[in-house]
């Protein structure tokens, strides 16, 4: 500041002083509780997001147990034609599609046990334009060696965290 530029009387006043700073531990302890309650939220929704593809995956597994991989294929397709919020993918022990709503697993380790991923998965509007939506998945080896691939769409997710 030059000699002759003098802030005006008030600015320079203890009340004023302590006024701004009450306000910026203010803003600072608001801005803390908000981040708080944002990263708490975001960590529900991927929770939430995984006991859901855990409980389907484990629903699965169980139709396996019981009848083998032609009863989980049947599934598959039925779970696939329905309203559920999930893409599945069936292989065979050397990565071979079997069955399933997507092409072919994410993951670059298909050996990977268990394995999770997160990714994009491309869908396509009225018009045939591609749209991506963000994914989660789990992959699992089945007892017979072949391998299963749960996926939830969570593009969803920041809409509730947001």
């Amino acid at each position: 500041m030059s000699p002759g530029l003098r802030l005006p009387r008030m600015f320079r006043t203890t009340p004023f002083r302590l006024t701004l700073l009450f306000l910026a531990l203010f803003g600072a302890a608001a801005s803390a509780f908000l981040a708080y309650i944002y990263v708490a939220t975001a960590g529900e929704a991927t929770r939430r997001t995984d006991q859901d593809i855990t409980r389907e995956m484990n629903s699965l597994v169980a139709a396996y147990d019981r009848a083998g991989v032609d009863a989980v294929n049947q599934s598959l397709i039925e779970r696939a034609a329905s309203e559920r919020p999930f893409l599945y993918l069936l292989m065979k022990p050397d990565g071979t599609r079997i069955s399933g709503s997507i092409a072919e697993s994410p993951l670059e380790d298909i050996n990977a046990v268990p394995a999770r991923a997160s990714f994009s998965v491309t869908d396509f509007d009225a018009q045939g334009r591609p749209i991506k939506h963000p994914a989660r998945g789990f992959q699992e080896h089945l007892k017979g060696g072949e391998i299963l691939f749960v996926v939830a769409d969570v593009s969803v997710d920041p809409a509730y965290v947001g």
